[in-house]
């Protein structure tokens, strides 16, 4: 009987065959649908039914000082959603990923659209700084009557502005005044105290024209936010007998201790008795600066008798050579009358402790 010898090259093919049918089953595994479905509940796998790709935006909001806002108003634009900020300045947001727009908004502030990027799976940090606006506190409305003459007086006014910005950081620059009807301005540079004074008329009828009329005020600060306000000239001081009442009853002025006397009719002629003089002196008669500048305040302006201030220093006088001194009246309004300087020549009298 013949043996069948053994095949090493049979075998081999079969080897062959097998590990290609290996190789095939493994690659049908590997296609699209041949594999088990994977586990979805990963949140961030797009097939998880609770899939979101939300990230989270945070606005902080600050004044330029770096200190938080509070209760400052965050709003998406795009999706109509609005926040107030927390006690640190902060407000979150969850948003879709891309680029959302939103604006900032606080009372007294200057709002601010910005731009931010929100990204999938992350927190987005946002700082918006807003300026504190620019504010008129109040204006004090003045008028005047200034005698030029023995027989002219000239009318005016004057606004005082007191203002300032809401954060401190005194960056006003300008303000504007409009005059009734006219579209041109007076400009001054802003501070926290600001006076417009201007000479009107020498007609009291001219004055009374203005009457009642709006006087528009408006500031600026460096970033050119504004704030306005309108004002009227509603009452004036009118007495012309100022110069009269300037008595000159002791021809001896003391340089020691020197006495100003004027007759107070003015408290039984105007309705509202002014109740506070200033006293002016000066070296001569056309220069704009006094050496001395006082006020004093009556207790009982409507006795119709004699008042008087008394000054007590002796800088600037010389025994014999005049100085003038003018007298000034103001009503409970602020509104004032001013006198002509009049001329009194000091005295040295022996004894007297001059300097």
């Amino acid at each position: 009987m013949k043996k069948e010898r053994h095949n090493p090259k049979s075998t081999r093919n079969s080897i062959h065959i097998l590990t290609r049918m290996l190789f095939a089953w493994l690659l049908l595994l590997t296609l699209p649908g041949c594999l088990m479905e994977p586990d979805h509940t990963n949140p961030v796998d797009p097939e998880n039914p609770a899939y979101n790709n939300v990230g989270t935006l945070v606005v902080t909001v600050t004044d330029l000082d770096d200190n938080p806002l509070p209760g400052a108003q965050v709003r998406m634009l795009e999706f109509d959603t609005a926040k107030y900020t927390l006690i640190d300045g902060t407000v979150e947001f969850e948003l879709s990923p891309g680029k959302v727009y939103f604006e900032v908004d606080r009372d007294m502030y200057a709002s601010q659209t910005i731009e931010a990027t929100v990204v999938a799976f992350r927190t987005v940090s946002q700082v918006v700084e807003l300026n504190g606006d620019p504010f008129i506190d109040s204006v004090q409305v003045r008028s005047r009557m200034v005698q030029t003459n023995e027989s002219d007086y000239l009318f005016g006014y004057e606004f005082v502005v007191y203002a300032g910005d809401v954060d401190g950081r005194n960056d006003l620059t300008e303000l504007l005044m409009y005059k009734p009807g006219e579209t041109e301005y007076t400009i001054i540079n802003a501070d926290a105290v600001m006076m417009i004074s201007e000479d009107v008329s020498f007609e009291l009828s001219d004055y009374y024209e203005l009457f009642g009329r709006d006087f528009r005020f408006v500031l600026y600060d460096e970033s050119e936010d504004t704030a306005c306000v309108v004002e009227q000239i509603y009452n004036i001081l009118y007495y012309s007998g100022l110069s009269l009442d300037m008595l000159d009853i002791s021809s001896v002025y003391n340089i020691g201790d020197m006495e100003f006397k004027w007759r107070n009719w003015a408290s039984d002629l105007l309705p509202h008795p002014p109740d506070t003089y200033r006293l002016e002196i000066f070296a001569n008669l056309n220069t704009n600066n006094s050496f001395i500048d006082t006020f004093v305040t009556f207790t009982n302006p409507v006795e119709i008798d004699t008042m008087s201030i008394n000054i007590y220093q002796t800088d600037g006088f010389q025994d014999g050579i005049p100085r003038y001194w003018r007298l000034t009246m103001y009503d409970l309004f602020g509104n004032y009358v001013s006198s002509l300087r009049k001329s009194f020549t000091p005295v040295q009298i022996i004894g007297d402790e001059a300097q």
